[in-house]
């Protein structure tokens, strides 16, 4: 079985609603932040290599986790 990290999200019709990160993109999800951080940094960050990093970071940003703005990636509010 795979842990799983919660994050809470407010809301304003419901403030209990959260979503529930997959254990495989937790330690990407953990690096990201709310301004950005380039390919590079969060290479070095999560200590992973850059095909599996592109292709976690890709499904994050399918799953409406991750955005990339201006060549920069970062948390996304759902």
């Amino acid at each position: 079985t795979q842990a799983i990290i919660s994050i809470p999200v407010p809301n304003a019709s419901n403030a209990n609603t959260s979503f529930e990160i997959p254990a495989h993109l937790q330690a990407v999800y953990q690096a990201l932040d709310w301004v950005g951080i380039s390919l590079d940094s969060l290479v070095d960050s999560v200590n992973m290599d850059i095909a599996t990093l592109t292709s976690q970071l890709m499904e994050m940003e399918l799953l409406g986790y991750a955005v990339q703005q201006g060549g920069l990636y970062q948390r996304c509010r759902q």
